[in-house]
């Protein structure tokens, strides 16, 4: 994986106006600011997987909220599918029930069908509390 594919496959126009390894927050909103984010994580990730000393479980919360441009979901679940999925390290991945079709391996990874929240709202609060103060 280069940072280069991630530019090509992913394709948002704001990538070009990132520093690889510039940790700095992404300004905007909406589905380019989501790709954005997802290609920083992608390459990240597969550097710590492929070089880094430790073994660790990742976690992506869903990236996609309401996007209607189905084109853009189908390519960015393919790039986390082939970037992220691949890895045979242990993977948590969040996602709304109706974008599982867009995963072509789905019959290789333990899909858990959330039927309610795992936290109750004031537990959720406290824990985001908790994390924003640290």
């Amino acid at each position: 994986m280069t940072w280069n594919n991630v530019l090509v496959y992913i394709g948002s126009t704001k990538l070009n106006e990132i520093e690889f390894f510039d940790f700095k927050e992404v300004k905007g909103s909406g589905m380019d600011n989501n790709k954005t984010l997802l290609a920083l994580y992608l390459a990240y990730m597969r550097l710590v997987v492929e070089y880094g000393k430790y073994t660790l479980p990742f976690g992506i919360d869903s990236f996609v909220k309401n996007e209607i441009d189905k084109g853009t979901v189908k390519v960015t679940f393919k790039e986390v599918e082939k970037y992220i999925l691949s890895i045979s390290k242990q993977i948590f991945f969040a996602t709304i029930s109706e974008n599982l079709n867009y995963l072509s391996n789905l019959d290789t990874y333990h899909v858990i069908d959330l039927t309610k929240p795992l936290l109750t709202p004031e537990k959720y609060n406290r824990l985001l509390a908790e994390v924003m103060t640290k």
